[in-house]
Formats: structure tokens, sequence, C-alpha cells
């Protein structure tokens, strides 16, 4: 889950830098000058910038591809951005945050092809910009050269300071490396005459894909090339003050290029009216929207093998050999894609564009493909298929299916197109779409604000059995996100407007929302973080605290347009319409960066990441330190519970962003890895170690992610272009050469997992590699290879497997060989939000196969427990963003097989279901509480942007376990698991919660119900083998509806005699509390008796705390204070003769006494006696009896004759 973190919100400007940048000491400030309008700049000291010219109105922002070591010869190594406006446009960085180019168009351009409408990235060096009447212009992004031929110096930005200045100015995340400086180049146009405009652009790698409005047509557009003269021709960079040679027509492709750009292919035109399946494609109005093209890694598996070694680009190489290399791989082989779509009437498809089939069938929509099977899970959506690239006899078609609105009914009746029809009028519309490829979904955002996420996968257990398949899989619906639903609410204050954008992270696992009146970020499975709408901030109420100022300037808390996230997921870059009334020009109110934690389970799924809340920022990890704590302190949620702690500033300059962090079972130690290297903490001494020399750093690249064993490191790296698993010493320097073992492997490894002294590992080659760690006294540890077991048939796709565990059985720890768990144990995979059980199966032949079996859908993430308290042995918690699902013993799960044709296994009901109103990120075992977070939002009259907390959060889960084992009859496994947790401050208050739970469920439904039906009579025999059971009861009987008391007492005894029991015993605080209950049951004059006799017990106990709550409660019975002087004369407090005077006590006695009396007088307040106040019963006061409520205990079991695991026919709870 993503987390607005508590650092402050940044707001961008175009005009200026975001950083304070100056001239240098030793080289004159240059004015960069865009081609075609003379340069209007001047150096503003105040902002500490250079401004070219005014800025305006900002339409929308767009991220290009990250930098791939691969591409290490591009333009740019680093990750740029652009921020489009009608006229200009500008290039920035990610970090830092400035302006590297802008480029404003001539008003001839303007006047010619139109202003600019929409932008994109094509590869990372290649921009296309989509003008309002239909031209798209070509810019490539260059380094620069200066004047003694350096690649990419940097003229603009100057740190002040002279050669001092890296040592007087910090550098932040990201900010170590030098600013290259880039340049937009003019490389080519084309025009098209479309009538009413263009409805979207798509990008390929090839490919450019344009729907016209008018008429409805989608056109696919060759990109043009880079032709060898011009390689040759482009050595120095493009004086632009000189002019430009004239434009070479290239007719086959309709390009109106620059000199060197050749077009390949001819330029082809789709009628929408010709697709058979659109639905309604007899209406002329419908265009399509949205136009979205699924990776390459969807289509297929691509081959896996080592990357090329990372090589660092020589600043000497000339601008000649990087000409060519910079731009994208245009002129590429044309390959099949499956693309999402959205159509102007608000339906939504999946589409294919390949060739057709010639011996393998046509391409048909299906829903269960022929030939599918249980052997394998998880495919690709659409394989590659084995046809070559497009020749011109071979036309290539389009096929597709409607899936969003989702509706039932046979698909394609007029039924069905019924139910669309109504989806769509009452606002199920698609207005925007967002593929999430790590995780196989695409999100679906709606015109009334709700998003509808679907599932691209095949449903489980199938797969295509063939290697070309044009078979398209309809996309199933996951789940629906609303705002209204999600907080439970219909006010009309929480208008959101409809989805104007979607942004999925990176690793898939959250989900950003810009709202035409608001902003949210969810998670992959649609639980709600941060959010505001325009309502919620005019005082409403509803999800923000306070009231904000005249001068708020966070506009993107009251509408977005536009939006991303940066590298590594930890800032996310909104775009917000420009404000009504601006304080300053409106382009300077629009660009804001929010800074976001998350959970490092996100990247490394490991156990001991999922044993502690470990969270994780830019610069950054936050470590929860609350299992250290008193059980008070842990359950308290003010308490400072985070410890935060910084990342080396000179590793986190220059390699940002940080792809993993892990963290150690006992939270002691730390390790993240960023672009390169890694760097290691020690929570006890406070230290970090870091690479020795900086050049193994950069030769180090983790992959597969890193995990602790003790105090030493196992890192999944490649390292010389071969991937290895290396061991790292705590107590040795961090260097390669004291690498305590190094191991190779054959591919690249993707999931890394510690239990025990077993080392599992999962590459990309769909192999399960199991490890022995062993560890000989007076040596360092080693790896033992045990064995490996493919998994080719099972799954299909090995990159979206995010987490890996195994449970060994019991016999096998005790006196099996640890070489052989892999042949016994039972696997657990957490692939693309599915939970999967592996068990294995010996066959005759003694090879190991194994059952394949589907526990859950739409997991987040997941714990394995293996050394629990009872019954949590063994057991499995998994988070679906609803409720936490507990297996109590994986390994006993029951094999449900429910269709032998298709030999697959249904989803398995969990034991426990424990719905949650926060994000979980932890459960403390042995404190009995799920940990977790939640997110608020502040505002303040006196600040002008809004404030954002992380709050912790706890649930305990001990009253769940409780009932389940309850709801089964197994009454001796409730109290032994019990017994573990009788030591907690809070124990008495998890039984109370167990038995307003039952006595909720159950109140209503007595009546119908068999009494062996009913679950009370076991909780309430369940609480009486613990000494809090009076308390328990009446606290229970307080906080419930006066009208379910005789259903309570019926079966727990009559309250008189529980009255009685308590005061024989000595609870003179339970007694006071039954006292209310008597005192709605009984009569009045009875119910004074009863208080009489109690206050005269508690005097002679010395309890003058309970006196005073009595006398208080008397004087509330009756105001005149009738019943109070008679209950004091009763009781011998006061001679019959002498009021307010105290004789016949002792001098101490008489002050006490008279301070209460003093009291009683104020004005009357419920009686509150809690199991805080009351504190546990002291070893003094005397045994209740044994009996019906009398506190057995535990020994108790074996006296009332119980049986281990008595089966019963008690009710089981439906969650």
């Amino acid at each position: 889950m993503y987390f607005p973190s508590p650092l402050p919100t940044t707001r961008l400007s175009i005009s200026t830098s975001a950083v304070p940048v100056g001239p240098s000491l030793s080289a004159k400030t240059l004015v960069y000058k865009t081609p075609g309008r003379p340069s209007k700049g001047k150096f503003k000291d105040s902002l500490g910038g250079v401004q070219e010219e005014e800025g305006e109105e900002i339409l929308d922002i767009v991220r290009g591809p990250e930098f791939a070591d691969g591409e290490s010869a591009g333009a740019t190594r680093q990750t740029l951005w652009v921020a489009l406006g009608r006229e200009e446009v500008s290039v920035w960085s990610i970090r830092p945050k400035v302006v590297l180019a802008k480029l404003r168009r001539t008003p001839i351009s303007l006047r010619t092809h139109g202003s600019n409408a929409s932008v994109h990235f094509h590869g990372p060096s290649r921009l296309v910009i989509t003008t309002s009447s239909g031209h798209h212009l070509f810019y490539s992004i260059l380094p620069v050269v200066s004047s003694a031929n350096k690649r990419g110096a940097n003229e603009i930005y100057v740190l002040p300071g002279g050669e001092k200045a890296a040592q007087a100015w910090p550098r932040g995340p990201g900010e170590g490396q030098e600013l290259e400086g880039i340049v937009l180049r003019g490389e080519g146009e084309r025009g098209m005459a479309i009538g009413d405009g263009v409805g979207c652009v798509c990008i390929t790698p090839s490919d450019l894909l344009v729907a016209v409005q008018d008429p409805p047509s989608l056109r696919v557009i060759p990109f043009p090339s880079v032709s060898s003269e011009a390689s040759a021709s482009t050595s120095l960079l493009p004086n632009f003050g000189r002019p430009a040679l004239p434009p070479v027509q290239r007719r086959s492709s309709g390009w109106d290029s620059l000199p060197g750009l050749a077009g390949e292919g001819v330029s082809e035109a789709v009628v929408l009216d010709e697709w058979d399946w659109l639905v309604r494609r007899d209406r002329q109005d419908v265009t399509i929207s949205t136009l979205a093209p699924l990776s390459s890694s969807s289509a297929a598996p691509t081959p896996l093998g080592p990357p090329p070694p990372y090589r660092t680009l020589s600043r000497q190489s000339s601008y000649a050999s990087l000409s060519s290399q910079s731009l994208p791989p245009t002129g590429a082989t044309r390959q099949p894609t499956t693309f999402v779509m959205t159509t102007s009437d608000g339906r939504a498809y999946i589409a294919r564009w390949a060739p057709p089939a010639t011996s393998h069938g046509g391409a048909t929509p299906s829903g269960n493909p022929a030939g599918a099977s249980t052997a394998s899970l998880l495919s690709p959506l659409s394989p590659t298929d084995e046809s070559g690239p497009n020749s011109a006899g071979n036309s290539w078609t389009w096929s597709g299916v409607c899936f969003h609105p989702a509706s039932s009914g046979e698909r394609g009746s007029e039924e069905w197109v019924a139910a669309q029809e109504k989806e769509l009028d009452q606002g199920k519309g698609a207005s925007v779409i967002e593929v999430n490829e790590p995780m196989g979904l695409v999100a679906v955002g709606c015109e009334d604000g709700t998003i509808a996420v679907y599932s691209l996968e095949f449903p489980p257990g199938q797969v295509h059995r063939s290697k070309r398949s044009d078979r398209l899989t309809v996309p199933t619906l996951s789940h629906t996100s609303s705002l209204r639903e999600s907080l439970n609410t219909t006010a009309s204050a929480l208008a959101t407007g409809r989805v104007q954008c979607l942004a999925w992270t990176s690793d898939g696992y959250g989900l950003a929302c810009g709202w035409s009146l608001g902003w949210s970020v969810w998670s992959v499975h649609g639980r709600l973080g941060s959010w505001s709408v325009a309502g919620s901030l005019n005082g409403g109420g509803y999800g923000v605290e306070g009231e904000k100022s005249d001068s708020f300037e966070d506009g993107f808390m009251m509408g977005v347009r536009a939006l991303f996230w940066s590298p590594g997921n930890t800032e996310l870059f909104v775009l917000c319409p420009p404000p009504v009334h601006p304080k300053r020009k409106p382009h300077d109110e629009q660009l804001f960066v929010v800074p976001f934690a998350k959970s490092a389970v996100t990247a490394a799924h490991t156990p001991d990441n999922t044993k502690n809340a470990f969270l994780q920022m830019d610069d950054r990890v936050l470590v929860y330190r609350g299992a250290d704590q008193p059980d008070m302190s842990v359950i308290n949620p003010e308490s400072d519970v985070w410890q935060h702690i910084k990342i080396p500033a000179p590793y986190i300059a220059s390699q940002y962003p940080i792809r993993y962090a892990v963290i150690s079972s006992d939270a002691r130690l730390i390790a993240v890895a960023g672009q390169r290297g890694l760097t290691h903490y020690n929570a006890l001494s406070g230290r970090w170690k870091l690479f020795e020399m900086e050049k193994e750093e950069d030769a180090t690249k983790v992959v597969g992610g890193m995990a602790w064993w003790g105090n030493v490191l196992i890192v999944g790296c490649i390292e010389g272009g071969q991937y290895q698993l290396r061991l790292f010493s705590r107590d040795k320097p961090l260097t390669l050469a004291d690498s305590l073992e190094i191991v190779p492997l054959d591919s690249e490894p993707l999931v890394l997992s510690v239990f025990d002294s077993s080392l599992l590992v999962y590459t990309a080659d769909n192999t399960f590699h199991h490890f022995l760690i062993r560890h000989v006294r007076g040596s360092t540890p080693r790896l033992r290879v045990c064995g490996s077991i493919g998994f080719e048939g099972v799954v299909a796709d090995p990159r979206k497997v995010r987490g890996l565990s195994w449970l060994v059985p019991k016999s096998q720890q005790r006196f099996g060989d640890p070489a052989d768990d892999l042949n016994v144990a039972t696997i657990i995979f957490l692939i693309s939000g599915r939970l999967v059980l592996l068990r294995p199966r010996r066959a005759a032949s003694e090879e190991v196969k194994y059952d394949l079996q589907i526990l859950a859908d739409q997991v987040e993430f997941y714990w394995t427990h293996l050394s629990g308290i009872g019954t949590l042995e063994n057991s499995l918690w998994a988070w679906d963003g609803h409720k936490i699902r507990v297996w109590l013993d994986a390994l006993t799960i029951e094999k449900v097989r429910v269709d032998a044709r298709r030999d697959a296994y249904e989803t398995v009901k969990e034991s426990v279901g424990i719905s949650l109103d926060f994000y979980p990120l932890a459960v403390l075992m042995d404190k009995g509480i799920i940990v977790g977070a939640d997110q608020e939002t502040s505002l303040r009259r006196s600040l002008d942007f809004a404030i954002f907390r992380i709050i912790t959060t706890t649930h305990l889960f001990i009253h769940h376990i409780l009932r389940f084992h309850l709801d089964r009859s197994q009454s001796r496994e409730a109290v032994l698991f019990a017994s573990f947790y009788q030591h907690l401050v809070y124990f008495a208050h998890a039984l109370e919660i167990l038995l307003h739970d039952v006595l909720e469920d159950e109140a209503d439904m007595q009546k119908d119900a068999q009494p062996s039906a009913l679950v009370l009579p076991r909780v309430i025999d369940f609480l009486d083998h613990f000494d809090e059971c009076p308390q328990v009861v009446v606290n229970c009987a307080r906080k419930t509806e006066v009208t379910r008391w005789e259903f309570l007492f019926d079966i727990v005894g009559k309250p008189r005699d529980l009255f009685e029991k308590c005061i024989a015993s000595g609870f003179l605080k339970v007694a006071a509390s039954y006292l209310l209950v008597l005192h709605n049951l009984e009569p009045l004059e009875q119910s004074s008796k009863d208080t009489v006799r109690l206050l005269k017990t508690a005097m002679d106990a010395g309890e003058w705390t309970l006196c005073r709550e009595l006398l208080r409660f008397l004087y509330s019975l009756d105001r005149t204070g009738a019943i109070l002087r008679t209950a004091l004369q009763e009781s011998n407090a006061l001679p019959s003769d002498y009021f307010p005077a105290v004789t016949g006590c002792a001098p101490s006695e008489t002050d006490e006494f008279r301070r209460a009396l003093a009291l009683s007088s104020s004005p009357p307040t419920r009686l509150s006696f809690s199991a805080s106040s009351q504190g546990r019963r002291s070893e003094e006061r005397a045994v209740p009896p044994t009996g019906r409520l009398g506190g057995l205990g535990v020994g108790g079991l074996e006296e009332r004759g119980m049986p281990s695991g008595a089966e019963g026919s008690g009710r089981g709870r439906t969650v």
C-alpha cells in the first residue's frame, strides 16, 4: 500500500527551476535560445534560475520510459517527463526536478499545423506531438555538445561556489550525477485531413495509430527510420541559427521529414463499421476514445538470458556515434499486438491486431478456450504468433470483444446489449483506462467516478496448449472501487466527478486516480488509501480534519488533469487545472509532487519483511518498534513507535531510486539496494556499511532481492554479466573480495526467501531451487545445493511470481534430513494476486508430482507462521484488500476437486476472516495484534497546504481465532489457545469482544435455532475457565441492549446469583457493575438494599474509591438525598442523630469518608468499572468457587472430562 508521507508537497513552476541555482564563477551564464523565436530570457537573482519566457497553461504531463542498462548509449541516462502547453513543450528531469529543455513553436507553425493537443514518448529519446488539426510533429531528444565537445554538458544549471560548490550544496536523492543538458531537435512532421479531429493516439515500437473522429476510423502509420546518410551527416549538433535545409518528401509514408528520415511502408485506414465485433457498429457517431497496447511481455514470454554488461559512455564520444543509437528502434518489425480500448459510447474492448490465421483457425473471442487444462496457471494473454513480419500480400486484421460494462446474459444477445445500455445510463461508461501489466489487470475509470478493475488473465488452471493462439479471453470483473462504498456513506458532499486519469505503480500494487473534483490512491485490490474531494474541504467533515485557509494552494486536492508515478514509486506527479483566481501565473499553481511511503513488501516479498512493519521512502526507511514496547504502548495510537532511518546521502544520491529494502527477523539488520550496489545497516551500532570501492558498487546490480540469515546477507545479483548468489557478512568490509561465497546461476533470480536454514530461489527459467545454509563452528556459512524442480507446466510467466514459501511437515522437521525437505514440503506461490498451494505427491516411479490448489484470489500479500502459538503453527495469513483470510493449518487443508474433466480445484474457504478498516502491515503473534497504518489529512487556517500523517492502527485477532474453535465445539483448543495470551493487559477486552459478537449474532435467531446449534452456551462455558469471566459478562451486558439481557442471563445465570458470588469472592468492583443490571431488572427498594450492603462491605475493605462511586450512584437514584441518607444510616456510617457530622469512626477513616461523602453531592455519572481500572486479581484475594463463572482455569478441562478436539454441531460463522 502507498501512503502520502509527512514530508511537504512540492509545487513546480514551468518558468523557474525547483532547485536553487546560480551563475558559475568560472563560466558565463548562457540563456538557451529556442529555434524560431528570439529569446527573452533573463537571470533572476530572487528566484535563482534562468527563465526563458513567460509560461502558459499546462494541458498534459507525460513520463518517459525509465533508463535501462542496454540504453546507456542513448541521448540521456536519466528519466525524463514532459509538460505540454498549447504553444510550447518543456522537458524535465525527475531528479532534480528542473527544466532541461523548452521549445515554443512559431506563429507560422501554429497557423499551419494547429496548437498542441497531446504528447507521447516513442522510446526514451523521441517525442510525438499531435496538434489540434491532426498533424504529428517529431522531436528528437539529443545531448547538448558544448564548445569543449563534451556530451551532455550543462551550461544552464550551475551551482554557485565554484570548485567548492559540491561540498557547499548537499545532493538529494538522485542528484549525485552531473545534470545532463539536452536539446529538442525537430525531426519531421506528418499531416492528415481528418475532419473533426483526433480521438486518441497510440504508439507501438513500429507504428503510430491515430483514431479519427470524422469519419470514425483508425489509421496505422509506420514510423520513419533513420537513413545511413543521416548518421554520417550529423556529427555535430545542428545549428538552429542558420537556415535549415529544405525538407525531403517521403510520399511512401506521407512524412514531410528532415533530411535523413526514410519512410517505409504504407499507412493503412480501418473504418470502424467494418468491425463486426463492435457493439452498435451501425451507429455512425461511435469513435475510439482511448487505445492502450499491452506490452510484449504479456503477448509472449521473452527469451531469457543475461543482460548486456553495464557500460559507461565515454564523454569523448562524438555526436555521430550517438545520433543513430539515441533514436528509438524505428522501422522495427511489426509484431502482433493486443490492445485495450474504449469508445465514445462508454464501452471498453480488448482487441487484437495480427495477421490472418492460415492453418490455426480464426481469431475468435473465447471465455474458455478449447484445449484448456489445469496443468498450467496464469498463462500469457496472447502468445506471439509464429508468422513473420507484415508483407504487402498479408493484410493484418482486427478482432475484439466487449467486456465493459459487465452485464449478465449471453454475450452479443439483445438482452445483454440492453443490460449494458442500462449500466451506461447510470454513469458506468468508460472515460479512461490504465493497464497493470505486473498483476494482469486493467482499470476502467467511469463517468460516475467509480473504477472497475478487470482481470486479463485466464481463469485458474486454464492455458493455451498451442504455441500460437489468436483467441481472446474476455476479461472478468475483479472488483469495483467506489469512494462512497468504501466510506459506507451516501453524502452528497463526496461528489467526485468523472475519472480524468489513472496511473498504476510500476510494481502494480497501487493505483492513483484523478477525478475532476479530487483525487485518491487505492491498493491493487480496492483498499482506499489517501483521498480528497472538493466537497470534503469545505467543512463537510469527511476524510479531512480542519478547515482550509482562504489562500489554500494545493489545487490537486480539488481536481486533477493528469498524473504519473516517479521511478521507485515514492513520488506522485500531479497536474491540476489552473485556479480560478490565482495569486501568481496560472501555470505556477498546476504542477505538484506528492511524496509517498510504501510497504517494503511491494518490492521484496520476504518472510521477514511480512513479519515486521517496514515502510520505505525515497531517502529513508521506517521500522515499527512497537513490538518491543509494553502492551499498552502497542495499542495506544499516540505512541511514537516508528524509527526513521536515513539512507546514506552519498549512496542514495547516485543510486536512486531504491529498488529493494529488506529487514532481518529481529528487525536489527537492514539492507537496501538502488540502481547499483547495496548498503546495509545495524540498528545496535546505528551505522551503515557501503562498498569501499565505487567501481565495485557500479559493477554489481541486485536482482531478485535480498534476505538476511543471522548476520549474513544473501544477495541475488548480476556481476560481470553473470547471475549469482553472493553472501556478505555484516562483520566484514563490504567488498566483492570479502564475499563469503559465490554461487553462479543459469538464469535471473526473481524471488528469494529464507526459512530456518533453507534458502528458496525462483529463477526466470521457471525453476525452483533449494539451497541448504550450512554453518559449521569455526567456518563461514556456505550454500549447499539440495535440488531443484521445474514448474514450466504450472507457472506460465515466472516474472509474475511475487511471493514464495513452503511448509514442512513436523515429522520431517524432527526426524528428516533437511536436504530432503523439497520432496515433502508444501509449496506456496503468490502469482498475480492468486495464492496457490502445491502439494507433493510421490508417484510409483519415485518422481515427485504436485497437486495444484487455488486458495484465494485477489491476494495482495501473505504471511506464513511456521512456529505459531497453538493452532497458529503453520498458519497462513493473506490480505485481499478488504479482510485478512487465515488458514489455521495450511498442511491440513482438504483437497476439494470440483470437476474431473477440467482437473481443477475450487477456491478453499478460509478458516477465519478478519475485516479491517485499515491497511495491515504485520502480525504481532505474541501480542495477539494486527498492526497496520491509515492515512489522515489535516488542514489549518494558518497554512496554505495540506498536512498528511500516517496513523498507526491495531486490531485484536484473539477473539476471531477463539470464535473459530467454539463454532466447531473445540473448547479444549480454545482454552489452550487463550492461555497463551492470558498475561496480556487487554486479554479481558478480547474475551468481552468475543462474547459481544456471539450475543449480537444469536440474539435474533434464538427462537428459530436449535439449542445445540447455539454458540453462546459454548462461549459461556469457555469463559468459565478464566477469572475475568464475571467482569466480561457484566461489561458485555452493559454495552448491549436491555432486550438481549434475558437471552444472555438465561444461559449465564441469574444476575442476583452472580452478584452474590462476586461479593463472596471479593470482586467488589465487579459486583458494583452488576448493580446497574439489577437496578434495571428489580424494584428500586431491592436495588437500594444491595447498594447499601455493598457499600458496607467496601467500607470494611477500605475501598474508598468504590465507596465514592456507590454514593454517587445512590444520589443519582434520588436527587432529594433521601435514599442516600437512608443508606448511610443503614450502613452505620453515620449516627442517627447527627448529619453531616461523622462520628464513631477512626480519625483516618473519618477523613477518607468525609471526602467521599463530599464528592457524592457532585453531578452523578454512570458507573464505569473497566478492566483496566479493576486490574488483575491479586493472589491474596479469595479464590472464587468452582462451577458456573467460577474460574476453573486450564486445569479444569481434565476435571470436567472434556475431550480434546470434540466436534459439535456448532454453527459455522459466514464471514
